[in-house]
């Protein structure tokens, strides 16, 4: 068969059960004979459906064989779902021209895989593979924890389930949840919320034209005014990098139903669909939470954590699989041997600046533990999210005072203060604004105060990287950092972990960033709120930054 002319007419005929035709170069009765069921096939759909579900060791030896899906994939996925994706696929098949070239690269896990993504709210799977004897044993030790049996696609609480089950089976990632940029966030809601959280708000850092983001799918991109967008012969594909060229929806385009978003890829500007964007939290990064009951002799030397990176992840399997069942290794000659890996040993208050502890017996040489490892210092944009006050004094001190005031008058002095377009560049569209500690200089409005142009102190940004003063001698704070690509090795790793101290002129210079945000549960971290038609000084910021308040006798509110 070379055509889909051709795979029409030997549908029809296995349908009429023609005696001496051919399917491709294949006798007809040889197909009826090696797929089951096709011999009653009265339709498109019932033809589809018998070559879908046909065993893995049966072989038509003809085009039809393309049409099966791997045994595995079909056993996890709700019949109802199969069905919805037959009806589909068989539309497509009557519907193709009949001069059409047949793919010879047709595949239908991946269209599958497709359905499942465009259908239910991106969920799918990916890394489909001939793993039997790994299904075998998914469905002896665990159908009975799904309350059908199986996998409902649908249920969340059986996505989640089914996604550790395969992780703590395989080792693999198997992706099943919702990753663009469209729909509701959490505080912004509508179509467009996610677009207002992450871009608009900037609430994972967006900068226009240069944070990269990633396509979620293989597709043309668009070009023309964002009124009138066309198709264009420039493909994007998976996990392709590009910038997004705005900050604000009203520079997005609207086909049909669909947003569209300025981009530029591989230095020309482009549009595309939002949902072919990786939301910006969408970095797939789970709980690492292996199970060693059979590779470790005290399994609880590891404590499971959610990376915040996946290097994070990385680094510790290093040391789960480049040590021996009694977690023993060799650093330079000398022998060593893990104690404690994973989750920092922290139970108090606030987030730790230690990502990834490590404690050996003895220290490797040049080193001392416990190693309390900060792996954001190559990798993240900022460094204190979401600041309250105390937070703020303990790292600019003395500096808090100026940057809350100037920060302050520059509200003031905007041409329109709601928008505050004098402290930023373009128009706020929240009604808080919080600090953070970010690696690279934000640009702010014209009344903006030099001081917030100016980067910390190494002393404040030793501050900011380790949590010295905040977290004390607890393990809450970091004493090492790592930079650069994953390491091969353990030796490669310990070799390029670095003190903080005297060592703080290998890191990037750092910032204090003001931000606008909507988001509720911010009352402790927002310097200031619009109130009553005004801008106001957090009262909890004003004490600890030393900052009074007074009113004059027509109510006029002045900060000193």
């Amino acid at each position: 068969m070379e055509t889909y002319g051709d795979l029409k007419k030997a549908i029809r005929n296995i349908q009429l059960k023609k005696k001496g035709e051919k399917v491709g170069k294949v006798a007809l009765d040889a197909i009826l004979g090696a797929i089951p069921g096709l011999s009653a096939a009265k339709s498109t759909f019932d033809v589809v459906s018998s070559a879908f579900r046909k065993p893995d060791t049966k072989k038509s030896n003809s085009w039809l064989d393309k049409l099966d899906i791997d045994d595995e994939m079909e056993s996890i996925v709700d019949d109802t779902v199969e069905n919805g994706f037959l009806k589909m696929q068989s539309k497509v098949f009557d519907s193709e021209p009949d001069d059409k070239k047949l793919e010879s690269d047709f595949n239908m896990n991946a269209k599958m895989v497709n359905y499942l993504k465009n259908t239910y709210k991106q969920r799918t799977i990916t890394g489909i593979s001939e793993q039997k004897s790994v299904f075998d044993k998914f469905f002896t030790k665990f159908a009975y924890k799904f309350d059908k049996g199986y996998p409902d696609m649908n249920n969340d609480q059986d996505v989640a389930l089914l996604e550790s089950l395969i992780w703590q089976l395989t080792k693999e990632k198997y992706i099943l949840t919702e990753a663009d940029m469209v729909g509701s966030a959490t505080g912004f809601s509508g179509t467009l919320g996610t677009w207002e959280k992450y871009i608009e708000n900037a609430w994972n850092g967006h900068e226009k034209g240069i944070t990269l983001y990633k396509s979620l799918k293989n597709q043309n991109l668009f070009q023309g005014t964002k009124d009138n967008i066309e198709s264009v012969d420039i493909k994007i594909n998976v996990g392709d990098e590009f910038t997004i060229d705005s900050n604000d929806k009203a520079d997005l385009a609207k086909k049909g139903a669909s947003y569209y978003a300025p981009i530029t890829f591989k230095n020309e500007q482009y549009f595309i669909p939002l949902n072919a964007i990786l939301k910006p939290t969408g970095k797939n990064v789970e709980k690492f939470d292996p199970d060693l009951n059979e590779k470790k002799t005290d399994p609880g030397v590891y404590h499971s954590f959610v990376p915040g990176h996946p290097q994070e992840s990385y680094v510790a399997n290093l040391f789960i699989e480049q040590t021996s069942p009694d977690w023993e290794f060799e650093y330079k000659g000398k022998p060593l041997k893990v104690t404690y890996l994973g989750d920092p040993n922290y139970k108090g208050v606030g987030y730790p600046k230690n990502d990834l502890q490590i404690n050996t017996t003895p220290s490797p040489e040049g080193l001392e533990s416990p190693m309390k490892i900060s792996l954001k210092a190559d990798n993240a944009t900022y460094v204190e999210n979401w600041m309250g006050a105390a937070r703020g004094q303990q790292i600019l001190g003395n500096k808090l005072k100026p940057i809350v005031l100037g920060a302050y008058n520059a509200l003031l002095k905007s041409n329109d203060p709601k928008t505050a377009d004098g402290l930023f560049r373009g128009k706020l569209k929240s009604y808080q604004i919080s600090m953070f500690i970010k690696d690279r200089q934000q640009q702010y409005g014209s009344e903006a105060p030099s001081i917030l142009s100016e980067p910390l102190t190494k002393e404040e940004a030793y501050e900011a990287f380790t949590g010295d003063n905040k977290f004390g001698d607890s393990d809450g704070s970091a004493n090492y950092f790592f930079k650069g690509k994953n390491p091969d090795n353990i030796d490669e790793f310990l070799s390029n972990l670095k003190s903080f101290k005297g060592n703080m002129n290998e890191l990037a210079d750092l910032y204090v960033s003001l931000r606008g945000t909507n988001e509720s549960g911010k009352s402790r971290s927002r310097v200031f709120y619009w109130d009553d038609r005004k801008w106001v000084i957090n009262p909890l910021w004003a004490d600890v930054a030393g900052i009074t308040k007074s009113e004059d006798k027509d109510g006029n509110i002045k900060y000193s």
